[in-house]
């Protein structure tokens, strides 16, 4: 402890500045997007080697190929009293709540039944972006949804700019006002399922959250359309112990002709299930949005740690343990500051920029002893002579 405090007298001023203009560097290079293909890697790698887990809040009822041709005699938009009568059937098994991420504002909507005894809805609509800003599509043609009861929200998905979604948003713009912005369908999910009143995220941050398919990649396998027409006709299914039970219900269609399905880090997934990631991450935290002055504190810690093994051990002692440490302190400060390993990339450039700082002082130290001891040499060879 006496050697940690000594070193911390010494070297706090000077290697405080130092990692600080790292960290400026660093913070400059992640928001010029300079480090957006090396983090994407790191993190794509991270979400492959982890294995799915079971979810615990959703379950997925899907409109495959053969749903859509026997339910819905393959034709699009879908018949409205079919898909009541699905709706109806999910309703009987008590759900908490139903998300609808199926396109229904075409005008055939208008008279669709809406029961009053079914639980809250939210209907996924589609959004307008040809004005520069997200204009969502009214649901249902256009009639008014259940006071107090259903929502809408957008269900989109952004993609990065290698066309891969890793990510998304609370919240869509609609204007330039601050409070012109209409909420996603996930989070309007997660709004229902709490009872939260209908409203946007309110967090200002235009950036849409990474989806943590490492930590939080959940195993989802949609349950068929038909399968449920017949099984909800049975005893058991509203029942207390019914699979449908206070759980969020997600609808959605997986059939070709919705043209529903993305590529993810992990492989391609529909629409549906993305958006049951994003609602599934929103229960189980997912990965949180940063504290700055938090991450911040993160970097100068570890750049701290890093710096302590080369003012306390010898150079080559001192690399082998910096390099040993690299993957395990970026993993921990992912962990503290996002909720999940899976985004240990953020933390790699301050690292190397200190140990490649540390590196160029063991050097110049270098030089510099070789300097004196040459002189002391050529002072020695005088005197000898």
């Amino acid at each position: 402890m006496q050697a940690i405090r000594k070193f911390f007298r010494s070297n706090l001023a000077k290697e405080t500045m130092v990692i600080l203009a790292i960290c400026a560097l660093t913070f400059t290079a992640e928001h010029a997007g300079l480090l957006d293909r090396f983090e994407n890697a790191g993190l794509d790698a991270f979400n492959i080697l982890m294995a799915p887990k079971d979810p615990s809040n959703i379950v997925l009822i899907g409109i495959d190929d053969a749903d859509y041709q026997k339910q819905f005699s393959g034709r699009s938009p879908l018949d409205p009293e079919k898909l009541h009568d699905l709706i109806d059937a999910i309703a009987r098994g008590c759900p908490r709540v139903i998300g609808v991420d199926i396109n229904t504002s075409s005008q055939d909507f208008q008279k669709m039944r809406i029961e009053p005894g079914w639980p809250p809805i939210v209907w996924g609509q589609d959004m307008d972006s040809s004005g520069g800003y997200h204009q969502p599509i009214p649901v249902l043609g256009g009639r008014p949804l259940r006071e107090n009861m259903d929502r809408a929200g957008i269900a989109a998905l952004p993609q990065d700019s290698d066309g891969v979604i890793r990510r998304y948003a609370r919240y869509f713009r609609t204007g330039p006002e601050s409070r012109s912005k209409v909420s996603s369908f996930p989070w309007q999910i997660r709004q229902a399922a709490r009872n939260i009143r209908d409203e946007p995220a309110d967090s200002d941050d235009p950036e849409p959250l990474r989806l943590n398919f490492a930590g939080e990649r959940y195993s989802f396998s949609p349950l068929s359309a038909d399968n449920v027409l017949r099984v909800s006709k049975g005893e058991g299914w509203a029942g207390t112990d019914g699979p449908l039970r206070d759980k969020i219900v997600l609808l959605g269609g997986t059939y070709r002709e919705a043209r529903d399905s993305y590529v993810t880090p992990v492989g391609t997934m529909a629409g549906m299930q993305l958006m049951a990631q994003a609602v599934e991450s929103e229960f189980g935290g997912g990965i949180r949005l940063p504290n700055l002055l938090f991450a911040l504190l993160i970097d100068i810690l570890i750049g701290f740690v890093l710096v302590y093994f080369h003012h306390q051990f010898r150079p080559s002692t001192a690399l082998i343990l910096s390099l040993l440490a690299l993957p395990v302190l970026s993993i921990v400060g992912s962990f503290l500051s996002f909720g999940t390993f899976a985004l240990w990339f953020n933390f790699v450039p301050v690292m190397i920029g200190v140990l490649i700082h540390q590196l160029y002082n063991h050097a110049a130290k270098y030089n510099r002893l070789r300097r004196e001891f040459e002189l002391q040499k050529q002072l020695l060879s005088k005197l000898s002579s």
